[in-house]
């Protein structure tokens, strides 16, 4: 009997030191996995696989549930690729939450944690780079607004050539800044040609203001002349013999009387040589009639082309046959005879014999 007790303390002996050793086994081979999950999720978060990693800190919390280290690692990995996540879906705010997270949480990656602090230096530089590119599109517009298109161009052309302008970020205010540079350079073109019509404008006023002066110059200069030439002149817009060179041939009769010029154009022998009346004023020789003598058969009108002939006109005239006019100053003649009173008899004398 003793026997057989010695030898069933043995047999629980055998079983508790096979459990033991089992159970050791066991837990060393739970160990092993948990390290090798958990270096397995390091090595991904190097890699910047952050899903990977998650999935592997899982696995590590699954061998040693409630694990501080390995919930502290999963916690920040996945917080980490949310804040990614958001970041490129531009949605920043959410993206600091994350991020922040990440930094929050004790008995994790220093590694982790850094690459978060990165990530929100990195946030905030482009919300500084977009408050400045924003500041620029403002003050293109304000410009644009208060009619200074020049000045808005140079805003909205730094705000287009600026380095990070060309970033998915940036694209709806590059959209915007596009949008507004067409129009300031429509607004651009409408003052070029308003400013050209002006320049029109103030181009055909000053040719008009030069032909008045010119006009004024012309009708002092007229003014100015020999009366003979005055004269002259006058009797050019009733007779072609007085654009003769000199006169040669010719003699020119003349007399005012009252407001009138009497004018008569004649070789000094025969008849046919009319006496015409022109209305004398400040600006304008204005041709009236005429009356031709034809010798026995009595008087007749002559033809008249009423039309004002202006003294700025028959000054030009002058300018361009000056030295014909000139020379016939010594063949023409002041003639009293030509006067109102002799004109009537004559014109009243028209068809009579």
């Amino acid at each position: 009997g003793i026997k057989m007790g010695v030898l069933n303390k043995k047999r629980h002996l055998s079983i508790f030191v096979f459990l033991l050793l089992f159970l050791t086994a066991c837990d060393n081979q739970t160990e092993d996995n948990y390290h090798s999950a958990i270096q397995e999720g390091l090595d991904a978060l190097v890699s910047e696989e952050y899903e990977k990693a998650g999935a592997y800190f899982e696995i590590a919390l699954e061998e040693k549930d409630g694990d501080v280290r390995a919930q502290a690692l999963l916690n920040q990995t996945n917080n980490l690729n949310e804040a990614i996540i958001f970041y490129n879906q531009q949605e920043f705010e959410k993206a600091i939450e994350n991020a922040e997270e990440v930094s929050a949480i004790a008995n994790g990656s220093v590694s982790l944690v850094r690459i978060a602090n990165d990530l929100l230096e990195e946030i905030a530089e482009l919300h500084t780079t977009t408050n400045n590119y924003q500041k620029l599109y403002d003050d293109a517009d304000s410009l644009l607004a208060s009619e200074s298109p020049n000045e808005a161009l140079v805003k909205i052309e730094e705000l287009l050539t600026a380095d990070k302008i060309t970033l998915e970020y940036n694209e709806k205010i590059k959209q915007k800044a596009e949008v507004l540079k067409e129009e300031i350079k429509n607004a651009l073109g409408e003052i070029s040609e308003q400013k050209a019509q002006e320049e029109e404008e103030a181009r055909i006023a000053k040719e008009k203001e030069d032909i008045l002066q010119q006009q004024d110059n012309a009708l002092d200069a007229y003014n100015n002349l020999d009366t003979s030439l005055k004269v002259l002149l006058a009797a050019t817009t009733v007779d072609e013999r007085a654009t003769s060179p000199g006169l040669m041939g010719y003699y020119l009769n003349y007399n005012f009387d009252q407001d009138y010029l009497f004018v008569q154009v004649t070789s000094g022998a025969g008849s046919g040589h009319p006496v015409y009346m022109l209305k004398y004023d400040s600006d304008y020789i204005t041709p009236i009639e005429g009356v031709v003598a034809m010798g026995a058969m009595g008087y007749d009108f002559a033809d008249v082309d009423t039309n004002p002939v202006s003294k700025v006109d028959l000054y030009n005239r002058y300018l361009n046959a000056k030295d014909a006019y000139d020379s016939a100053i010594s063949n023409i003649m002041e003639s009293p005879y030509i006067n109102m009173d002799n004109y009537q008899k004559m014109y009243e004398s028209v068809g009579q014999q």
